[in-house]
């Protein structure tokens, strides 16, 4: 083979080469990100131009994790079908999904411990329904209210395996029939939003957990849990809040 020859097959590697990695980046960079206040990672703040079925979230952006979803970053992307979220990824922001309608798939990041009010409001073909529960994987995130006035309120009792909540009011709107008692399952790891601002109101402020008190020390809540609550636990009772 001759010099020519050579040079040109080498151009011809060069340019197939480049244009793979062309192609392997072109799906994360479609998205867009923006970088968190304390500049420690970048968050998903828009699909930007992506158009496929399938979604795989990158995991690091110019050198720095993937750490967050943004407020409605997918907000009514109804070609999703399948979303991958990577473990760097923590929070998912308030509506973060809604109006997925089509997303049949979503694989949860292990060290999330923060998914937002109505982050996946209407993603019918995604959630799971059990007693007036809805679940994405082994977290909670929606429970309607059946009662019909606030004098008859509903009992909420979440499945064993549920390791984080986030238990938004009924969707008739906030202020609807308040929760009389909510049973927590021991395998509760993470309440740090279900005390927030909007979410599941309590008549009474009691939960009942089927933990002992030292099991309930390890579950992360907010730093700063508004009104005072009871906690029933196997072994005794204790209060939280202020």
């Amino acid at each position: 083979m001759s010099k020519r020859s050579l040079s040109i097959f080498a151009i011809i590697l060069l340019l197939l080469f480049s244009s793979l990695q062309f192609v392997s980046c072109g799906e994360d960079s479609s998205l867009k990100f923006t970088l968190s206040t304390d500049k420690s990672g970048y968050f998903v703040s828009s699909i930007g131009s992506f158009d496929g079925s399938d979604l795989v979230i990158p995991s690091e952006y110019r050198g720095k994790p993937v750490i967050g979803i943004s407020i409605e970053a997918f907000y009514g992307a109804t070609n999703l079908k399948s979303v991958v979220i990577p473990d760097s990824v923590t929070r998912i922001n308030d509506y973060s999904f809604a109006g997925c309608t089509e997303l049949t798939s979503l694989t949860l990041p292990q060290n999330l411990n923060y998914i937002g009010n109505h982050a996946f409001e209407d993603c019918t073909k995604l959630l799971e329904h059990e007693n007036g529960v809805y679940y994405i994987g082994d977290w909670a995130v929606w429970a309607d209210s059946t009662s019909e006035s606030s004098l008859d309120p509903t009992t909420v009792v979440l499945r064993e395996g549920t390791v984080g909540v986030n238990l938004a009011a009924a969707k008739s709107g906030y202020g609807s029939a308040p929760y009389y008692q909510v049973y927590l399952p021991q395998s509760i790891k993470n309440l740090s939003n279900f005390f927030s601002n909007g979410s599941i109101p309590l008549f009474n402020r009691e939960l009942y957990y089927a933990g002992t008190t030292e099991e309930w020390s390890q579950v992360q809540l907010p730093f700063l849990v508004m009104g005072k609550y009871t906690v029933h636990c196997s072994d005794g009772d204790l209060s939280i809040g202020n």
